[in-house]
């Protein structure tokens, strides 16, 4: 950069669960794979993208806090911290839902953020004010603020948890931090206006980028001093070290390029041409690819480091910034669905079990329970939906649950209950008496015809002559028949009422008068 150009800070920059099952459901094991994800931070419209690495798609996008600018992931690849320097938050994320499940206040426009190894700490440097907030994962809450320079930007946690980095751009030092006591023991000296650090795997070499003057200072951690300063390419505003601690990839961010650094030997082995504005940069965790932000075109630059050529190029949001890739949980759920509800007795229910993973398309099978006894299996179609019809629930209260079986890489899941109510089927009764007119002292047959809309109908009818029973008989067939003689002349107000039976609730017929009339 020639002298007394002004640099562009990038924090000066402007922009916009598993629930269990019922207790007699069927246990289901789950298993434990993870799949490689890319988190990128996209500080224009205050998101982050998942980027599915197998694929080189985005398969979500998560909105965080306003003007966010670093990302970075726990080692069991559960949580992401985002920091957003407009507010003076970090965004924690759950990366098995894709939600922000906790907003921290931290100190004035936080910038970078780094987790321990052992993943119940996160530090954040403020840049504006100074200081480093320190928070316990566990709670989300901030323990401690720790001072260290001017501008405080980038972070790093030394691959043992003993010792945080970080860099202190208007003062050109990095300050370490003791972890154990929260102390800053010592500051050394770096090149002009650095902006990250990042730590080799072995802990022994830490790499800082400085854009003031296109270098890369690298420290010997057991020193604390550098022992050496790379020149890259203009601008540089991170540092990605392979897993293996071979080879640094350095984004220069004016340059349109990234420089790749072997660290054995500590000069520059080639040069690869990305998109304009390289912003920060991720090696996989199997080192085979990197992924390079471009805070003004909105993409994402794939490296193959065996070739170190862009083979890819992904469509992120606006003013893509950090980027963090991890190997995370591969989880699954389970959504169950009843249609109708509630159902009729003896009726068609659907059963609808929509399944998603966090990563891909979930293939296998799904099992539909009423309680513990099986309904049925059934596959899973490409949309990962699985239906089954069922006509043989009874009436009342049911517990239905779908059980997932897993395809290998999406684990099984099982649903949250879902309380089906099967209702009995609506009846109806008529009353016919014959003879009508009838004579007084001589038979008369009473038939009442029930009927019920869920199935033929069982139980009694009891006939009433208005509050008299004249006596209870079986239905059978649909049909209740009572043979009897009324002992007075006049009209007689007859009712059948119907018991009502497992299947069909209970009725009255309206009142058959019956008109009894004298013998000649």
């Amino acid at each position: 950069m020639p002298a007394g150009s002004p640099l562009r800070l990038p924090f000066l920059r402007s922009g916009p669960a598993r629930r269990a099952a019922a207790a007699d459901a069927p246990a289901e094991s789950l298993a434990l794979a993870t799949t490689t994800l890319a988190y990128v931070v996209n500080g224009g419209d205050g998101t982050v993208s998942v980027i599915d690495t197998t694929t080189n798609t985005v398969t979500a996008t998560i909105t965080v806090g306003n003007d966010p600018y670093r990302v970075a992931v726990t080692p069991d690849g559960t949580t992401a911290y985002v920091p957003n320097a407009d507010g003076g938050t970090v965004s924690v994320i759950d990366t098995t839902t894709n939600t922000v499940t906790a907003t921290i206040t931290v100190g004035n426009s936080p910038y970078g953020v780094a987790v321990t190894p052992d993943g119940t700490t996160a530090y954040v440097p403020n840049s504006d004010g100074g200081t480093v907030s320190v928070i316990d994962t566990t709670t989300n809450t901030v323990t401690a603020t720790i001072t260290v320079g001017n501008d405080p930007l980038g972070v790093a946690v030394s691959p043992d948890g003993a010792t945080a980095y970080v860099v202190n751009q208007s003062d050109d030092t990095v300050s370490v931090i003791d972890t154990a006591t929260g102390t800053v023991t010592a500051t050394i000296d770096v090149d002009d206006r650095p902006i990250s650090v990042a730590f080799g795997p072995d802990g022994a070499t830490a790499y800082v980028a400085n854009p003031g003057d296109g270098t890369v200072s690298v420290i010997d951690t057991a020193t604390g001093t550098v022992t050496a300063t790379i020149t890259v390419g203009n601008s540089p505003y991170a540092v990605a070290v392979t897993p293996d601690g071979a080879t640094a990839y350095v984004p220069g961010n004016s340059g349109g390029t990234v420089s790749v650094i072997d660290t054995a030997t500590g000069t520059v082995v080639d040069t690869i041409t990305v998109s304009a504005d390289p912003y920060d940069a991720a090696v996989s965790p199997d080192g085979a690819t990197v992924y390079v932000t471009h805070e003004d075109g909105g993409t994402v630059s794939v490296i193959d480091t065996a070739t170190g050529t862009v083979v890819d190029t992904i469509t992120a949001g606006d003013d893509p910034r950090g980027v963090a890739v991890a190997a995370v949980p591969v989880s699954s759920a389970v959504t169950l669905t009843a249609s109708p509800d509630p159902a009729q007795v003896h009726r068609p229910v659907t059963l609808t079990a929509q399944v998603t993973c966090t990563t891909g398309t979930p293939a296998g099978t799904v099992r539909f329970y009423d309680g513990a006894a099986l309904l049925g299996t059934r596959p899973l179609n490409a949309a990962g939906t699985a239906v089954l019809t069922t006509s043989g629930l009874d009436a009342g209260d049911h517990q239905i649950t779908a059980v997932y079986s897993g395809d290998g890489i999406c684990p099984p899941a099982v649903s949250p209950p879902l309380l089906l109510t099967v209702n009995k089927g609506v009846s109806s009764v008529q009353v016919l008496a014959v003879p009508n007119p009838a004579l007084v002292f001589l038979p008369v047959t009473l038939t009442a015809r029930v009927t019920c809309d869920s199935d033929i109908p069982t139980g009694t009818v009891r006939f009433m002559d208005g509050a008299v029973t004249l006596g209870t008989v079986p239905v059978l067939a649909g049909a209740a028949v009572l043979i009897t003689a009324f002992r007075s002349r006049g009209p007689h107000q007859i009712t059948a009422i119907y018991s009502g039976d497992a299947d069909c609730e209970p009725s009255a017929s309206p009142p058959r008068t019956v008109t009894v009339i004298g013998l000649l």
